[in-house]
């Protein structure tokens, strides 16, 4: 096989079932390269001004890569309008390539996607692209445990985290008593005023959009987003997701709602909204449970919280709010995991500005301790 065996054919309205089954097929696509996905960051985040340039590479006709690229605006207060490929400003998971290649053309074949991306970036006026490796790109993700695979690309810059998560592969009983002590007791002592169920495929209804839209407006963390909502219904629908619904014992208020991504032995905490006028019930904490329980006893591997975020680093600035949201969903994680992510520039006017930026607020919270002293 030669490069000039593959072919870019680039994703648009006639061929997403193609796309879509590939990453059904293949264990190094995930829900985040589906263009169920994908759709979702193109229609609901408005500021960016997102359009897709993914693409697919082939071979008489065969799919041997999908390669989500979106490139969107990113807007500062004191400079010009930058384009970037994101997923509104969070990294692009890196292209699925089948899992039946050896390594000297999945090397040609990287190689074709990334030429691909270049030249994409060039033609487009890209000042940045940032692309990621999780856990769920099976054969990418275990190559990177030695070394991050996108720094092997030209110009590459590692800015990698670390996500938290619960690993489901123990037995039920030992995974809840990995969770936080406090919050046990706080699950037991309210478990008899709320009822939690999971609503699948046949349940979703306009009624549960409306409790869904009417929690969240009791929820200072939350803004309520229609395409949002949509989302989680279609895919509740579709059966790649499950939303877990609190309601009073006493008349079956709805006090809060938890929709979880649930694809091929996978889950991802996606959304979660509770009236703070019950958070002294510790809902999050129960149905955080309740989902832990339903998506073991569905086969599910590994159930992803986010990402960890404890200290600042030089390229990301960790806010108070982000370490509080740790610190909750470390009670519940047993295990953390790398998440591979790299960077390039493709403007040294950009590269210039955002690590600017990046050094000033690094350092404003580095000293933050000693100002004034």
């Amino acid at each position: 096989m030669t490069r000039a065996d593959y072919k870019i054919r680039y994703l648009t309205d006639s061929n997403p079932d193609s796309w879509d089954d590939f990453c059904l097929k293949y264990d190094n696509a995930w829900f985040w390269h589906t263009t169920d996905f994908q759709r979702y960051i193109l229609d609901n985040h408005p500021t960016w001004n997102n359009y897709t340039k993914s693409f697919m590479v082939t071979k008489n006709e065969k799919i041997l890569a999908v390669v989500p690229v979106i490139i969107g605006e990113k807007k500062y207060e004191d400079s010009k309008v930058w384009k970037e490929i994101s997923y509104s400003g969070w990294s692009t998971p890196f292209a699925a390539v089948i899992s039946d290649i050896d390594s000297k053309d999945k090397e040609m074949l990287n190689q074709t996607i990334i030429d691909n991306i270049n030249l994409i970036a060039k033609e487009e006026g890209v000042a940045r692209a940032v692309f990621s490796v999780s856990f769920h790109q099976k054969d990418t993700y275990e190559k990177s445990l030695k070394k991050n695979e996108l720094v092997n690309f030209v110009n590459f810059q590692d800015i990698s985290e670390r996500t938290l998560v619960i690993d489901l592969s123990a037995d039920i009983n030992s995974v809840l008593s990995s969770f936080r002590e406090r919050y046990a007791r706080y699950i037991r002592a309210n478990e008899q005023a709320i009822n939690i169920e999971a609503i699948s495929r046949s349940m979703v209804a306009d009624e549960v959009l409306i409790q869904y839209k009417e929690v969240s407006s009791h929820d200072p963390s939350q803004e309520f987003h229609q395409g949002k909502a949509e989302f989680i219904a279609a895919n509740v629908e579709k059966g790649k997701g499950v939303l877990f619904k609190c309601s009073l014992a006493e008349n079956r208020k709805a006090v809060g709602f938890l929709f979880v991504i649930f694809y091929k032995k996978y889950a991802f905490d996606f959304a979660v909204a509770v009236d703070k006028n019950y958070e002294n019930l510790r809902v999050s904490h129960a149905m955080k449970k309740a989902a832990t329980i339903f998506l073991k006893e569905n086969g599910c591997l590994v159930y992803e919280l986010g990402v960890l975020t404890e200290a600042s680093k030089p390229h990301r600035v960790a806010s108070d709010k982000q370490k509080g949201i740790t610190n909750f969903k470390r009670g519940f994680a047993n295990k953390d995991l790398p998440l591979f992510i790299a960077e390039k520039f493709y403007s040294e006017e950009y590269f210039k500005y955002v690590h600017d930026k990046r050094i000033k607020a690094f350092e404003s919270d580095l000293f933050s301790d000693v100002k004034g002293v």
